[in-house]
């Protein structure tokens, strides 16, 4: 379950409040256009999400979710547009299933241990797509 959680990236900040179904994000006026402040909401189920982060640039928002099925998966995660909250149109899927929760993840020469570390999956998700297509 989410709970309270903020997020600042790229002059967007989005906070999850607890007991709200969906996440608030604001667009920060800029030093030239102070006068200019946008505000929007995705609709989210808190019960099962676990954690956010999202990327303005790429417009994409990343929100980690219990998967229906543990015994297969440990996690659901979506790939949706920031400023709509579709199926991010760059996503050659929807919903990315990750690993099995006990497993090791391999990168490159580095071992990471990461049972249901959902920080890390959002971290590498975002670091290895930044300015990439997806399809």
């Amino acid at each position: 379950m989410l709970e309270t959680t903020l997020e600042l990236s790229g002059g967007v900040y989005g906070i999850v409040i607890v007991g709200e179904d969906c996440i608030p994000f604001t667009r920060l006026p800029s030093a030239t256009d102070f006068n200019d402040l946008h505000c929007w909401s995705c609709p989210v189920d808190t019960t099962t999400s676990v954690d956010f982060t999202f990327c303005a640039v790429q417009d994409l928002l990343v929100v980690v979710a219990y998967s229906p099925d543990p015994r297969i998966h440990a996690d659901d995660i979506h790939l949706r547009s920031l400023t709509t909250n579709e199926i991010h149109a760059d996503a050659a899927q929807p919903i990315l299933k990750t690993v099995d929760k006990d497993c090791e993840i391999v990168q490159s020469t580095n071992q990471w241990n990461a049972p249901r570390n959902s920080l890390y999956l959002l971290s590498w998700i975002m670091f290895h797509t930044q300015g990439q297509s997806w399809a």
